[in-house]
């Protein structure tokens, strides 16, 4: 299995933040093509060399599968290899994801591993970047190579390489929602999520359109309701075993930055109506919302989008009574 060693290798040896991966239409060469750019690393294949990693693990799974019971090195190292190949050209394949996890803990590479899965998830191909098992996955390295050992530098690249996923693909649901798990997490275990606001609140503004990435920049704004945590709590514990031990639920301590963001969408004249919406669906108290009624009023955007902001606003004020 040259083919996903050699993209093994690559993956593995460079330090650059990103590692996007990518075919390469016209091109029949075996060959990886690489280029650097500053903390990126572009990793092109043809078609052909795609497709035939997605043969060589195929043929070596069928020929030895026996072996995911053995202890030998040498053949984890190849049933390792054969799953990231089927990983990297073929998504929701729950019998490998679980054939691959199995392995991971015998060679017990985890921290190695997190390197591959997170850069396969910020690949320019949609059945791969989008893959829901793969996300699923990535939550559990997550959990035992940043929350158990405490990582959170490791964290960071993690939090950046998901917003490079969202970057690839418009409104990624998957990556989005991987963010949002951190975010919780990291509120039930107390801890900072200011690096996740400052890099969300980047990436909001250059993408004033994206309806998933400030779903999530405004999650971290609201308090989080009890089903919320619940459900969170549920999934780490099946994962891990461990049981989360959850605070009560208190106001966000970003809500002052909801006027400060609503008052920037009407200065670079937003036209998309969702980031306003979702602005006020995150606001916990009336005193916000009049703050937001009165700079939507003085504001010069078209009269249509106003209205349209100020019914939102009256909404959320009656809910809130």
């Amino acid at each position: 299995m040259q083919l996903i060693q050699n993209l093994y290798n690559v993956l593995t040896q460079s330090n650059k933040l990103y590692k996007v991966i990518q075919i390469i239409p016209n091109d029949d060469t075996n060959q990886l093509i690489l280029h650097e750019e500053e903390d990126v690393l572009d990793i092109g294949m043809s078609k052909k060399t795609y497709l035939a990693i997605f043969k060589e693990s195929h043929t070596y799974f069928h020929n030895s599968y026996d072996k995911s019971t053995s202890n030998s090195h040498d053949d984890l190292q190849s049933l390792y290899l054969m799953t990231l190949g089927f990983l990297i050209t073929t998504n929701e394949h729950s019998t490998i994801i679980k054939l691959h996890e199995k392995v991971v803990n015998k060679l017990n590479n985890q921290e190695q591993d997190l390197e591959i899965i997170s850069s396969f998830l910020t690949c320019k191909s949609k059945r791969i970047n989008k893959s829901s098992s793969l996300w699923y996955y990535l939550k559990k390295l997550t959990i035992s190579q940043v929350y158990v050992k405490k990582d959170y530098k490791l964290l960071n690249k993690l939090v950046l390489r998901a917003l490079k996923s969202c970057k690839t693909h418009f409104a990624n649901y998957y990556a989005n929602n991987y963010l949002r798990w951190i975010i919780m997490v990291n509120q039930i275990m107390g801890m900072s999520n200011e690096f996740l606001i400052q890099e969300l609140r980047r990436v909001c503004h250059a993408n004033l359109s994206d309806s998933s990435l400030w779903g999530t920049f405004c999650i971290l704004m609201k308090s989080h309701n009890e089903n919320g945590i619940e459900l969170i709590v549920e999934e780490y514990n099946m994962m891990t075993g461990i049981s989360l031990v959850t605070e009560p639920s208190s106001q966000s301590i970003y809500q002052c930055m909801i006027p400060n963001e609503f008052k920037w969408l009407i200065n670079v004249q937003c036209k998309y109506l969702t980031p306003y919406r979702l602005l006020i669906q995150s606001c916990e108290s009336n005193d916000i919302l009049i703050s937001l009624r009165s700079k939507i009023q003085d504001s010069n955007l078209p009269e249509d989008l106003r209205q349209l902001i100020l019914n939102s606003i009256n909404r959320k004020a009656n809910s809130l009574m």
